[in-house]
């Protein structure tokens, strides 16, 4: 029997614990680390003779260096985006400046569109000169410029086009109608500016029963800042104006009621209405081709009246063939439609009277003993 108390081990085979850590598996979540150091290891010498467990020896300091750099976070590399920005900014700095003093400067005026006027009025009026910078001119105070100044302006557009040329377009007004008054004559142009005043009766459609108080050359008569401050009569007015015209033998019972009673001041209609209304008709008697009016009777806003006939060129008299009663202003586009169909097709060149347009689709003429 042999005897294993006298065995050594030689110290030839003596396996010297190592530090072998294990991969991690997959199954091992990344927050609990596999613990690579307390798992048992066997060891077998070349005999094959199994050797006792051991336990590894651990190396303290080893895994407290390994779980700080776990722990680092990761190094950041050297970010170089606030000198991208600075240069950025610096280059928008010398592309404004060389915009402003160098670049993008008027060099052409191109002037499209007729006009009484000549390029060097329009220029001065717009306040344009050639070296200016595109970039910082106004192209909308420009434009005010020039339709203030230049009262045969009826609009004005200016267009930039890069890089060193201005384009103007001018649109000129030329008279539509005539409003008269008290005054004369004044001639309004298409969108209503006013471009002058006559003694005188022009040639054209004549408005009457316009509210014109205020008018002024180089105004619009379709913008309430065209008209100079008029009083108008409210209705508390006249409710004043009427208590104090009751007598004192009899307090409960005016003399006269709120409609015959008179004022100082006289109830004024909107003049911007009227314009609208003056431009409506003046569109549809030319889209009808009805020729031979001369005349636009508003006064009555309950029954407008067109004229046709022709005007006396010596004293400016209107020698008035037909009357055209539309009454209220509905539906105008049918009934003045209506009108000229009837003038043209039914009455004689040489006839005269009145035609009442009683609906949208029926007109009644009644000839004149005259």
């Amino acid at each position: 029997m042999p005897d294993y108390n006298s065995h050594k081990p030689n110290k030839k085979y003596r396996i010297q614990p190592t530090i072998k850590p294990v991969r991690q598996s997959k199954s091992v979540k990344p927050d609990k680390p596999a613990d690579t150091y307390n798992s048992f290891k066997s060891f077998k010498s070349k005999s094959g003779v199994p050797r006792i467990h051991e336990r590894p020896k651990y190396n303290t300091q080893a895994k407290v260096q390994a779980q700080a750099a776990e722990n680092q976070p990761p190094k950041v590399r050297k970010s170089y985006v606030l000198y991208f920005a600075i240069f950025a900014f610096l280059g928008i700095v010398i592309f404004t400046i060389l915009s402003v003093k160098v670049l993008f400067k008027v060099e052409e005026v191109k002037l499209n569109g007729s006009s009484v006027y000549s390029v060097e009025q329009i220029l001065a009026a717009g306040g344009v000169e050639t070296g200016i910078s595109l970039l910082l001119f106004d192209t909308v105070e420009a434009e005010n410029s020039i339709k203030n100044e230049l009262v045969f302006v009826d609009g004005v557009s200016i267009k930039k086009d890069y890089p060193s040329a201005l384009t103007i377009t001018v649109e000129h007004a030329d008279r539509a109608v005539s409003i008269q008054n008290s005054d004369g004559y004044w001639e309004v142009s298409r969108k209503g500016r006013v471009i002058g005043c006559s003694d005188t009766r022009p040639d054209g459609v004549v408005v009457t029963g316009f509210s014109s108080a205020g008018l002024r050359i180089g105004g619009y008569i379709t913008d309430e800042s065209a008209y100079d401050a008029v009083t108008v009569t409210t209705q508390s007015e006249i409710t004043q104006a009427t208590q104090a015209t009751k007598t004192s033998d009899n307090p409960d019972k005016p003399e006269k009621s709120a409609k015959t009673v008179k004022t100082e001041k006289e109830i004024s209609p909107d003049p911007c209405k009227q314009a609208e209304l003056v431009f409506q008709i003046y569109e549809l008697i030319e889209k009808h081709e009805m020729s031979g009016i001369n005349r636009i009777d508003i006064s009555d806003k309950l029954d407008v009246k067109l004229y046709n006939g022709w005007s006396d060129g010596v004293n400016g008299a209107d020698n008035e063939r037909i009357e055209v009663k539309l009454g209220v202003p509905d539906r105008l586009g049918e009934k003045v439609a209506i009108a000229a169909n009837i003038i043209t097709e039914e009455i004689e060149p040489n006839e005269k009277g009145v035609l009442r347009i009683i609906n949208a689709r029926k007109g009644m003429f009644k000839p004149s003993n005259n």
